[in-house]
């Protein structure tokens, strides 16, 4: 994601020209996984009423879901191993994986 929590999406990134070429020599091939959170005023609503409710910053809420349900749950089915997940993020997806 770019676009400072605003816009974006991984739609944006193409695996493909990820240099995975290593990986795959050294026996360890990547599973790629993309994920979305919510950007804008459904992410992070602003406001009186919003922060009275607690419901600011809800996309941050989002990542932590999508490793632990999905990723967690479901790479091995893939050949995965839940062990070894790297998260990486550009712009400010890069500050979800710090979170």
């Amino acid at each position: 994601y770019g676009g400072g929590f605003t816009g974006g999406g991984s739609a944006n990134c193409n695996a493909s020209t990820m240099p995975l070429e290593p990986n795959s020599a050294q026996g360890t091939p990547i599973i790629y996984v993309s994920l979305n959170y919510w950007l804008g005023p459904l992410g992070v609503p602003q406001g009186e009423e919003a922060s009275q409710r607690g419901i600011l910053n809800l996309g941050l809420y989002d990542q932590p879901a999508c490793l632990e349900f999905r990723i967690q749950l479901f790479i091995g089915g893939f050949g995965g191993d839940h062990f070894t997940v790297t998260v990486v993020g550009r712009n400010s997806g890069s500050v979800m994986t710090s979170l």
